[in-house]
């Protein structure tokens, strides 16, 4: 899910439902964004997350992991393959992806696995 106001892409779980506030126009309650803190009435379309947003979430995701320095090798290989996915869909974020994709391998070179 993408905020209309900021641009942050998460989980639809990360954007919390306010229940105290007046549903909107499509009759669905607001979902806080987790960074900006400004409401969305998200309609269904909006939902959906596109591949762009999809590879955006995922690189911020795989990043996190990586910092970290506690993860399994082979989960990691899973996202890198997924993102490499992503690349050959759109070019959007091609860049970061093979610099994020070249900084795992890195890291789980590092682990010696």
């Amino acid at each position: 899910m993408r905020c209309q106001k900021c641009g942050y892409v998460g989980l639809i779980n990360e954007f919390e439902l306010d229940l105290t506030v007046a549903a909107g126009p499509s009759g669905q309650y607001p979902r806080i964004c987790p960074k900006c803190k400004e409401y969305n009435y998200f309609s269904k379309e909006w939902e959906k997350l596109s591949v762009d947003d999809e590879a955006l979430f995922l690189l911020q995701e795989l990043k996190q992991i990586v910092d970290s320095g506690d993860f399994e090798v082979s989960k990691i290989k899973e996202k890198i393959n997924t993102l490499l996915e992503y690349k050959r869909k759109s070019f959007r974020y091609s860049l970061d992806i093979t610099q994020v994709v070249e900084y795992a391998n890195k890291k789980i070179e590092g682990k010696g696995e």
